[in-house]
């Protein structure tokens, strides 16, 4: 009920409030850590302590600023390019605030020009050289690699946005999937074992689809259908901290050098989301 309660009054202030209350507690945050992490640092956590190696398919979250690093968003791109390699993809989410929020505004999301509510790394890496993102409205895909033009392909076809047709589905066809959190706990692929459960999609999306507008990258404007998440029955943030609590084992936290991080297994966490799912509608 408290974390309930917490996220109605969230959204109760206007968007550009929100915006700037999340700046600073994020400013806050990386006050408390002592030093910069630096490039080299960075990919050692990444290879050595969330087991990233070429020819891996990343779903990456990140809050940047909560890791306090020495290099840009540029750099950080490009030393996980490196690592996973040309048979390697990434993906990061890039999403314009609250759907539908969003959608009632009636603006045109574009990735290239829109402000990305899922941080300073998806902004940057959307808009890097050899990047396509998915046609979606509020939960796009932004994809590097060597599958990206299959993995994005048809997310404007999901009925929800994690569903058969999305990116984040597509990602289980791949060998060596994970997911990774920089400075965050979010999660976005929790929700692709919640929406292959049609009792459960039916109790926390809307009853209907609404229309919102993307921009692709040529500058053809697309108008998609899609059903969106119903607030008052989501969880505050879906991610780590509530898949901890739920004792999943395909998925750890860790902090090093007063930086918190995580790792999962994208096939483990889609099994027990949709174990989740299945209950909640018994």
């Amino acid at each position: 009920m408290r974390k309930m309660l917490r996220s109605l009054a969230k959204r109760a202030m206007p968007p550009g409030i929100r915006q700037r209350l999340k700046k600073y507690a994020r400013r806050e945050e990386a006050a408390k850590i002592s030093g910069r992490l630096d490039a080299a640092a960075f990919r050692e956590v990444v290879t050595r302590d969330l087991g990233v190696a070429s020819g891996d398919s990343i779903l990456v979250h990140a809050s940047y600023g909560r890791i306090k690093t020495d290099f840009s968003p540029a750099v950080a791109v490009e030393i996980l390019q490196g690592i996973v390699g040309p048979n390697g993809n990434i993906l990061m989410p890039v999403y314009p605030g609250n759907g539908d929020e969003w959608l009632a505004s009636s603006q045109i999301f574009d990735p290239l020009t829109s402000s990305i509510s899922t941080g300073v790394l998806a902004a940057q890496f959307a808009r890097s050289p050899d990047v396509q993102v998915s046609v979606h409205p509020i939960k796009a895909v932004a994809v590097w690699g060597r599958d990206r033009a299959s993995l994005t392909d048809g997310h404007e076809l999901s009925v929800t946005p994690y569903d058969a047709h999305s990116p984040y589905a597509k990602l289980m066809s791949l060998r060596k999937a994970k997911v990774l959190g920089f400075g965050t706990s979010f999660i976005s692929f929790i929700h692709c074992g919640e929406d292959s459960v049609p009792g459960y999609v039916e109790r926390v999306y809307s009853a209907h689809s609404l229309a919102g507008q993307c921009r692709t990258r040529s500058g053809e404007i697309v108008t998609v259908n899609t059903r969106v998440h119903r607030s008052e029955v989501m969880r505050d943030t879906p991610g780590a901290d509530f898949l901890e609590t739920r004792h999943c084992t395909a998925c750890r936290k860790l902090t090093i050098a007063e930086r918190s991080y995580y790792v999962g297994e994208v096939p483990g966490i889609y099994e027990h989301m949709r174990d989740y799912a299945l209950q909640s509608v018994q």
